[in-house]
């Protein structure tokens, strides 16, 4: 309970110190330009400064067009309710504009039940880059575990602390960053094996392609926290072939995992460890584990696509959209970006077809 109040109150400190730095800096947008005529932006607010983004999107687009919103965190009834409000603000700044809400999982999509809002299940995981998180057979398998995570209160990093065999990849920003979670993380974990310590003074973060080598060094992926959003490294791990071992959780890291990959454990250190021996007992074979990973992720952007062809067939755009999303594709389909550099993705022939 303690550690639970400790990980709200680290949220509410991200929070306040956000909106101090984005009011002072001129707010960047998470987003993806899908299309651009008609315009189709699948975008992420921030919590702090989506009321000014909205108004700006007014002035950098005059054509209707549809507003996909996806969520990095686990939705609530705030969240409900704030989207009532960005719907209100769109009518305003964005006439004529559709908006869905993407959910990463079915406890979110009800919670819009019974508003007049539209939501569907999309699991965001769907959108990484199957090519750059890929099985290696070339790479030695080194560690038992590999935990990939922000240095941060909610990962729960003590629940790895039984583990004898445990590389970790992290990260810290500094507007959430608390020191004194870090260093004891750090400090109890020296005997592990820290691929980047963000405490180090030549940290530095890893490239995708990094962070998928890694990876394949290891034999488990962990994923330790109770709430979040869907936790890209969960369904990473799993591309590179890796069993998880993971606790119960909200905010749809769940939607890619099956029973065959994915070992549930309790909140303790004693249970991690044994759910990591028991997977690494199933001996499963990573391409197997990859396989069953892109058929969840192909149905998920099936999902997407439609949705996106259904608006396209209503507007009666001559557009296939399944085929401008296999030439546009990047990895989870976002930017970080000034609103003035928002621009479509460019046109690519892929050597290999998508999902």
């Amino acid at each position: 309970m303690l550690n639970a109040h400790r990980v709200q109150l680290g949220r509410w400190r991200q929070l306040l110190k956000e909106r101090r730095i984005w009011n002072s800096t001129g707010q960047p947008l998470r987003a993806g330009l899908l299309l651009d005529s008609p315009p189709v932006l699948y975008v992420k607010f921030n919590d702090v400064s989506w009321r000014w983004q909205i108004a700006a999107l007014g002035e950098r687009f005059r054509e209707p067009g549809l507003l996909l919103v996806g969520f990095l965190w686990l939705q609530n009834v705030r969240t409900v309710r704030q989207m009532a409000e960005v719907k209100r603000l769109c009518a305003q700044h964005l006439p004529g504009w559709e908006m869905i809400i993407l959910c990463n999982s079915e406890p979110e999509v009800a919670l819009y039940q019974g508003t007049s809002l539209r939501a569907e299940l999309f699991n965001q995981n769907a959108l990484l880059d199957e090519y750059v998180y890929d099985v290696d057979p070339s790479v030695p398998k080194e560690f038992e575990a590999i935990y990939d995570g922000q240095l941060i209160r909610f990962k729960r990093h003590h629940l790895a602390y039984g583990l004898e065999s445990l590389a970790l990849i992290s990260y810290k920003y500094d507007l959430n960053y608390d020191p004194s979670y870090g260093k004891k993380v750090v400090s109890d974990l020296s005997g592990s094996t820290w691929i980047n310590n963000p405490l180090d003074p030549d940290y530095r973060t890893l490239s995708d392609r990094e962070v998928a080598h890694q990876l394949n060094r290891a034999r488990v992926g962990l994923c330790l926290s109770e709430e979040e959003g869907s936790m890209y490294a969960s369904t990473q791990y799993l591309l590179c072939g890796l069993t998880v071992v993971t606790t119960r959780s909200r905010g749809g890291r769940d939607g890619m995992f099956n029973s065959t990959d994915c070992v549930y454990v309790e909140d303790r250190a004693e249970a991690v460890a044994a759910g990591v021996r028991e997977a690494l007992a199933w001996q499963l074979e990573p391409s197997q584990v990859r396989a069953r990973v892109l058929e969840r992720m192909r149905q998920h952007r099936a999902r997407l696509i439609e949705i996106v062809q259904d608006y396209l067939q209503r507007r009666q755009a001559p557009l296939n959209y399944a085929e401008v999303f296999a030439a546009h594709f990047s990895n989870k389909l976002l930017a970080v970006r000034p609103l003035e550099e928002l621009k479509p993705f460019p046109a690519a022939n892929p050597v290999r077809p998508r999902l």
